[in-house]
């Protein structure tokens, strides 16, 4: 660690290991403010140095999206379209969310609200189509307070004239596979 760092570093045995063991350091940090606290640990050997990024995050938010991208499919054109996903937040704080898409056509429910920390809650999305062929467009996440932005997440799909989909239980499905029949 650096002379003037606010990291501590705790060993509990000389600065050389033999080769073939290992060794165990624990680094311990106080805050003093809510910033956040960068620093590189150093691992020194005779053949090669390592460097360990360390940060310190203040208590916050942290509201992420379960999957970065997204794949509907096939669409019907001027038709409503419904989808999902999932945001949760990973943070120690409640954390507020709002959306946006880079598409006019797109709507959710709810469109912003609350997150509780270790909490996760499904959106629904609405495409209505208002062109044919490929989309692609991004689910914007704005959060309020959080020490990183929410990653957007990329979204595509493709807007037939005439779209047809089969489901089961509420899933698309490519084919009905009923094993061996007996008659």
């Amino acid at each position: 660690l650096s002379p003037k760092s606010p990291f501590k570093l705790i060993q509990d045995y000389q600065n050389i290991t033999p080769p073939g063991l290992d060794a165990t350091a624990t680094i311990q940090y106080i805050a003093k403010d809510i910033s956040v606290i960068k620093d590189t640990l150093q691992i020194c050997s005779p053949n090669q140095t390592i460097e360990i990024p360390i940060t310190a995050i203040p208590p916050s938010s942290r509201i992420v999206p379960e999957k970065n991208s997204l794949n509907l499919g096939n669409v019907g054109y001027k038709t409503d379209f419904k989808f999902s996903f999932v945001l949760a937040n990973i943070g120690i704080n409640q954390g507020t969310f709002q959306l946006s898409s880079t598409s006019p056509d797109v709507t959710f429910i709810p469109e912003k609200g609350k997150i509780y920390p270790g909490k996760s809650l499904d959106i629904s999305g609405n495409l209505n189509p208002q062109s044919l062929g490929e989309y692609t467009f991004q689910i914007l996440i704005e959060t309020e307070g959080a020490y990183e932005t929410p990653p957007p997440i990329d979204v595509t799909a493709t807007s037939l004239l005439n779209s047809l989909v089969l489901q089961v239980d509420g899933c698309n499905v490519n084919e009905l596979d009923f094993g061996t029949i007996y008659f």
